[in-house]
């Protein structure tokens, strides 16, 4: 005879009663009345930490068990425990379950993200890549991080030529939109084609190959459309992590899919490095200016207001970084010969 808490389904009132297994019937036998219930109709809720176990009736009803009476109560009804339930009683199985868990998210990440990305952007049309680079031009402008749009300078006109030639024949349709950025210099692509460039790029160099390069880098970027890749991936990433850990909004979720999205930003920006390179390679142009001009940049960077050093002048660790080590761009473009 065991002794149990019954509840009716309909209110929060414990009526006191004992359980007794006979003939594969449960019964269930209380002041004034008792009932009779088949052990298949009958489910299980095994006890989580110092929480009574459950027998939940087929009507709703429940009675709540002791935890060390059971899984004799079990046994006399002969309801084996089901998997979950095995592997949430020995560590060892849960250890493995989670081992297993983990293996399946990596690969996920790792190999059928990128598959995923691979199929979406295919099957995405190019309205798509417009219209996300018009309003992240429309945005850039409001909130003041770019420049008004002004009249081409006679040096950044003979760039535009110059750069029409490097561009040709790789069927990448482009606008190149020269501007003033008052964070600094700086050279990025827009995914509906447009490629800007800020004056202040410009003044840290006076050799056009170097930004023959910038340009060319940027233009892999639309080559290759990183930028409605970026996106997919950092959408489905985000529904991986969610699924994972439950609620993205949790800030470690967050910094979780901010860090995982690192990778595929380094990614993208060697791809564009190599196309680069590549471009210039072919048209004979040198890519030491280039290395020449991320050294410039290394030095604005490292400085802070009225041109003092700035105290932390020190970049992140490759995996908190969304481009490749400085250092080691400048050691690619340097050993690098057209």
């Amino acid at each position: 005879m065991i002794q149990a808490l019954f509840f009716d389904g309909k209110s929060t009132v414990a009526t006191p009663v004992a359980l007794r297994v006979d003939g594969g019937l449960l019964h269930i036998q209380a002041a004034g009345w008792q009932r009779c219930e088949r052990a298949e109709s009958l489910e299980f809720t095994p006890p989580y930490a110092r929480s009574a176990a459950r027998v939940n009736l087929p009507d709703g009803a429940l009675c709540e068990v002791p935890p060390g009476d059971f899984l004799g109560l079990r046994r006399a009804l002969a309801k084996p425990p089901g998997l979950i339930e095995l592997i949430e009683s020995r560590w060892r199985y849960a250890l493995l379950s989670l081992a297993v868990i983990a293996a399946c998210v990596a690969s996920v990440y790792v190999w059928g993200i990128p598959i995923a990305v691979g199929i979406i952007v295919e099957r995405a049309p190019r309205t798509l890549d417009s219209h996300f680079g018009k309003s992240t031009l429309t945005q850039l402008e409001s909130y003041g991080l770019i420049g008004p749009k002004r009249a081409a300078t006679p040096r950044e006109e003979r760039l535009s030529r110059r750069f029409a030639q490097l561009a040709g024949g790789t069927a990448v349709p482009y606008q190149l939109d020269f501007r003033d950025f008052p964070a600094g210099p700086n050279a990025f692509a827009l995914p509906d084609g447009t490629i800007l460039m800020s004056s202040e790029i410009e003044a840290l160099t006076q050799n056009d190959d170097a930004l023959m390069f910038v340009l060319a880098h940027e233009l892999g970027h639309l080559y290759y459309r990183h930028g409605v890749k970026l996106l997919a991936r950092a959408t489905l990433t985000s529904i991986l992590i969610t699924w994972y850990a439950g609620d993205v909004s949790n800030a470690l979720a967050l910094a979780t899919v901010g860090v995982l999205n690192l990778r595929y930003s380094r990614e993208a920006e060697a791809q564009a490095d190599a196309f680069a390179i590549a471009r210039l390679r072919a048209a004979h142009i040198p890519t030491r200016p280039a290395a020449d001009l991320f050294r410039a940049m290394q030095k604005t960077s490292s400085k802070g207001g009225e041109g003092k050093p700035r105290k932390f002048a020190v970049e992140p660790p490759d995996y908190l970084s969304s481009h490749p080590a400085t250092k080691d761009r400048i050691r690619l473009l340097d050993s690098d010969t057209p």
